[in-house]
Parts: structure tokens; sequence; C-alpha cells
């Protein structure tokens, strides 16, 4: 920088300190709900004493006709597709956070149509349950 008058460079650094210094900021504070911490040391937000068994969707009668349905045509997840195979409980339980995520609303889950907001509370109810083979 080529200082010619240097009061008025004493001048332009005084206005930036002041104008930095006066700035007020919350402290931040983060948002702590019902947290546990588990063996390992990290936090774990899984609650399983708050779900109600009977209200965890059924896989057998409500979460896989909703995957056969839109999922498993050969060339998406069926048997012999390039894709997860989402044909039997133990492929959809080994996949069953990544379901959720692909199947909610933005997920891009079915590809080339949209599950129903029911059927997405199905299946975010069942794998937040802990996807259980019933």
């Amino acid at each position: 920088m080529n200082c010619r008058n240097p009061f008025l460079f004493l001048i332009y650094a005084f206005a930036t300190i002041i104008t930095i210094g006066s700035c007020e900021h919350e402290p931040f504070e983060p948002i702590v709900e019902d947290l546990t911490i588990n063996t390992a040391g990290i936090i774990d937000t899984t609650d399983t004493t708050a779900i109600d068994s009977s209200m965890i969707p059924s896989f057998s009668s409500e979460v896989k006709p909703i995957i056969d349905g839109n999922c498993t045509s050969p060339y998406c997840h069926g048997t012999g597709a390039s894709n997860p195979n989402l044909t039997n409980y133990s492929d959809v339980y080994a996949k069953a956070s990544r379901v959720k995520a692909r199947t909610a609303v933005g997920g891009g889950m079915p590809v080339g149509g949209t599950l129903t907001s029911e059927q997405i509370q199905i299946i975010t109810k069942w794998v937040d349950g802990g996807a259980p083979n019933n």
C-alpha cells in the first residue's frame, strides 16, 4: 500500500477499528435437548424408551408393499439391478437409514414419482422405531 498521506491512513485505520469493535453479537448458545451420551462417549439422540412399539409400522404389511410397489423393478432396486437390492427384509434393514433419507420429500426417490405423505411417514416411523422385522 502506498501511503502518501500518513494522516489519512491513520484515520482510515482508526475508523476500521472502531467499526469492527462496535459490532455486537449474541454469544453462541447450543441448542441442547434431552441428549444422552453412550458408552463410547458419543451423543445418542435415539430415545427408544419414548417409542410405543404399537405405533411402529409393520415391515411385512406396510413398509414392504411401499418398497415393492415403488422401488423393486429390475431396473431399480430389484433382483439383478445394479442398485442395492431391496427385495427382502435383510437388504432393506441394512439400508434403512438411506431408504428413509432418499424417500423423504426432496430425497429423489422413487425416480420418476413420489410417495404420498402417508407412505413417507410409514417409512420414517418404521426406521425411527428400529426397523423391526415385524
